[in-house]
């Protein structure tokens, strides 16, 4: 700390400072990494404080404070009573989304991450359920970790989670570095380390810290498949069956192990549950396809490919340094997001025999008939799918991007997609053109993004769509006179026509879902906002072959 009197700067003997208040004609030092706040008088001599927790923030109010911490939010501090009042705001107790992941309708967000060792970010595991976020902050975290294992175990880097498909309380979180925590509800109920699992640790002399997960994933029959990177001889890909009984194996290419020191995520393919595709993010990077032959625990009958390089529909050569995501969409088509664009591999194309994909084109426009690569140079983070089989992509600069093909198959030569939305902090609500993850929650269409400056959420209009018009249902119903926004079409068919009918018969506006949803502002063809009544809707699937009727009765 240096203080200016007169002319002349003067050092005081303090460090370590995270940030300096003033209040009146007093000084507040918040120390860096230590409890307490210090009050320093005119000679520097320092009185200490609050010495429970660290401290953020200070603003002295008569004689009272208001503090900001990590732990209990914000702090009304009275010295005379000594009363103490927090005021913690409904929300994610950590800004920092590094990952996403929807079970049902409950949300998990971790602030994990990692690059080629731990990044040593504090664990803490939010989740946002029936409107409301629920925090395990790192403090809890580390105190019950400490207590399951019987002596003090740090939790850092969490990665990913997995929920129990038989019993949504029952989940599992990896970490980069410090194992993998099995939870019952909010509670940690197991530590799995090298000591007490079949997990392994990339460094031998301190496997507590060493003990790398990622991916997991449950299959269709209950089995938890789970990623280990650590040493070259080690078993990276575990398999958890529903009875707790462990299998570690590595994966085999022409004979050879496949290192996997970066693995990023697992996908199941929606095609077929026994194949499973795994990108190593950055060293020996690539893309695996493993084919467990329907036999998750025994490797001797698994085939598996791993790939380097792919030639695109113009012969060229794509070599890519880092795959950061992949994703699969609806009809089978494997969106790959690396340091530069993105590339897909058709549903026709045989893995293990070629090496063949696409470049998405975005058309110009400008009556050339010619187009751009899809986010050509862009380093593509994330990619989801939503129920009308759109891509959410995330950029690490750009923002989001969601495209919607404009061809159906993209094994047509002359497949595009145009971007419906592009959405930056110019132009949206986002703390951050960062984009660390995306998830969308299948029920209602919202699309939660996480950033590296805080998570928002957009009300998208597609949905998952439905087998049948059985539970179709429209709000709001009635559409009273003062509203004003959309009405919503919810649970169904996926390319379903709407025709809506006036209450004397006549057609008034054909409109069309996006997945299992549609949207329709209330007006006419002709842009007129229509009459009183109630309202037919027809709807029918693009083959005919499926038809539902849906009422709506309009105020106005």
């Amino acid at each position: 700390l240096y203080v200016r009197e007169g002319n002349v700067w003067k050092y005081k003997q303090v460090n370590n400072i995270e940030s300096l208040a003033l209040s009146s004609e007093e000084l507040y030092l918040l120390p860096y990494n230590k409890p307490g706040i210090a009050k320093m008088d005119s000679l520097g001599g320092l009185e200490w404080m609050l010495e429970d927790e660290q401290y953020y923030a200070l603003e002295k109010d008569g004689d009272s404070y208001w503090l900001g911490s990590s732990e209990n939010g914000l702090i009304h501090y009275t010295p005379n009573s000594e009363t103490r009042e927090t005021y913690y705001p409904d929300g994610p107790s950590s800004n920092f989304a590094y990952k996403l992941r929807f079970f049902g309708d409950k949300l998990y967000m971790l602030p994990g991450g990692r690059w080629a060792n731990q990044l040593k970010r504090l664990g803490e595991v939010m989740i946002f359920e029936n409107d409301t976020w629920r925090n395990i902050k790192n403090s809890r975290l580390l105190e019950m970790a400490t207590n399951v294992l019987g002596e003090k175990h740090q939790v850092l880097d969490l990665m990913n989670v997995a929920q129990d498909p038989k019993d949504a309380n029952h989940y599992f979180v990896t970490s980069y570095g410090t194992g993998m925590y099995e939870f019952m509800g909010d509670s940690i109920v197991a530590v799995h380390l090298p000591d007490n699992s079949e997990l392994m640790s990339a460094v031998l002399k301190n496997p507590k810290f060493y003990t790398r997960t990622d991916a997991l994933q449950y299959d269709d029959m209950g089995n938890l498949w789970l990623l280990n990177m650590s040493g070259e001889d080690s078993r990276n890909v575990h398999v958890i069956t529903p009875n707790g009984d462990w299998s570690a194996y590595n994966i085999y290419y022409e004979q050879q192990i496949v290192p996997m020191h970066t693995a990023g995520d697992l996908l199941i393919d929606n095609r077929n549950s026994e194949w499973k595709w795994i990108p190593l993010l950055r060293a020996n990077t690539g893309l695996i396809l493993l084919d467990d032959n329907n036999t998750p625990t025994n490797p001797n009958d698994d085939h598996a490919t791993y790939r380097n390089e792919w030639i695109d529909q113009n012969n060229n050569q794509i070599l890519p340094t880092a795959i950061y995501t992949i994703a699969q969409d609806h009809d089978g088509v494997l969106w790959v997001g690396t340091q530069s664009g993105i590339f897909v591999i058709p549903s026709n194309v045989d893995f293990a025999t070629s090496n063949a994909c696409r470049r998405i084109i975005i058309p110009r426009n400008d009556g050339t008939n010619l187009g751009d690569y899809l986010l050509n140079n862009e380093q593509i983070n994330e990619i989801k799918i939503d129920g009308a089989n759109r891509i959410w992509v995330g950029t690490a600069t750009s923002g989001v991007f969601l495209l919607k093909p404009v061809e159906d198959d993209v094994n047509n030569p002359n497949y595009y997609v145009e971007t419906v939305a592009h959405f930056t902090t110019e132009n949206s609500i986002l703390p951050s053109n960062e984009i660390l993850s995306i998830a969308i929650q299948e029920s209602t269409g919202e699309v939660f993004i996480g950033t590296g400056g805080g998570l928002v959420s957009y009300m998208s209009d597609a949905t998952t769509p439905q087998e049948d018009y059985s539970k179709a249902y429209v709000y709001p119903n009635p559409v009273t006179p003062m509203y004003q926004g959309y009405i919503t079409f919810k649970e169904l068919v996926s390319d379903t026509e709407l025709r809506i009918l006036d209450p004397n018969g006549n057609l008034v506006r054909i409109i069309h879902s996006e997945g299992g949803s549609a949207v329709w502002d209330g007006k006419n063809s002709s842009g007129n906002r229509v009459g009183s009544g109630v309202y037919t809707v027809l709807c029918n699937t693009r083959n005919g072959e499926q038809s539902g009727i849906i009422k709506v009765m309009i105020l106005n």
